[in-house]
């Protein structure tokens, strides 16, 4: 009877430690598989390119000639004043960026068909950024403050000689070679015709970047290098900039 006794209490304690130990391994479990959620980021939705946040504008081509349809994706955004985003141009044609309230971002920034530009935002509050062709493309954009005042951006000016007696027109960059250390340049066409930007270095800006005429468009470079940027219209037109 003792050695019954016994093995019946051995049994249970067993029991016991096998309930205790499947408990213990489902807790495991489930920490396992909610940990790595709560650590992801709220704006799972926001792209990165280059470092920096990026919205899409897309199209959505309607059957039987109906209307095809525009939108931003993704349709909110939240940034803090003086931060950057990169909007990418899918759709087949042009779009005008408007800000609602103005001051928002710079109005009038054209981003052509398949164009990636660089758009800052340069005040706090809540904007509208629409698309002037497409007014329905509506993004909401909340901006923060910043840490601090908003550093200056280095500018560079496209400039053009008019040449007399029919000769050929120059273009030129205004300084010719600059060097910058916050990643980014804003370029002013001041010229009568829009202009093609085109680097050396692989993936450290978007080729084909249009700078309409007089038109003001941030570029931002992904990578420290030294490059040369050209003018694709007017090649003899040279720029070199050094990012650290």
């Amino acid at each position: 009877m003792f050695v019954a006794s016994f093995r019946r209490r051995t049994y249970l304690t067993l029991l016991v430690s096998l309930i205790a130990l499947a408990l213990a391994m489902t807790a495991c479990g489930t920490g396992a598989t909610t940990s790595p959620n709560s650590g992801s980021s709220a704006n799972t939705s926001v792209g990165m390119s280059g470092g920096l946040q990026v919205v899409k504008i897309t199209e959505v081509i309607a059957a039987n000639g109906g209307k095809d349809q525009y939108s931003f994706s993704p349709a909110t955004l939240s940034v803090k004043a003086g931060d950057m985003v990169n909007f990418i141009n899918q759709t087949d044609e042009g779009h005008t960026l408007m800000s609602t309230p103005a001051g928002g971002i710079a109005d009038g920034n054209m981003i052509s068909k398949n164009e990636t530009q660089t758009v800052r935002f340069l005040q706090t509050g809540s904007f509208t950024v629409s698309s002037a062709e497409h007014p329905e493309a509506t993004l909401a954009v909340t901006v923060g403050s910043a840490a601090g005042a908003l550093a200056p951006l280095t500018q560079v000016k496209i400039m053009e000689i008019v040449a007399s007696n029919g000769g050929k027109d120059q273009y030129t960059f205004e300084p010719a070679s600059i060097t910058v250390n916050n990643d980014t340049l804003v370029f002013m066409n001041q010229t009568d015709e829009p202009h093609t930007l085109m680097g050396n270095v692989d993936g450290g800006l978007a080729d084909g970047t249009i700078v309409s005429k007089n038109e003001v468009q941030i570029i931002h470079f992904s990578k420290d290098g030294t490059y040369t940027i050209s003018s694709k219209e007017h090649p003899d037109a040279k720029l070199t900039v050094v990012v650290k």
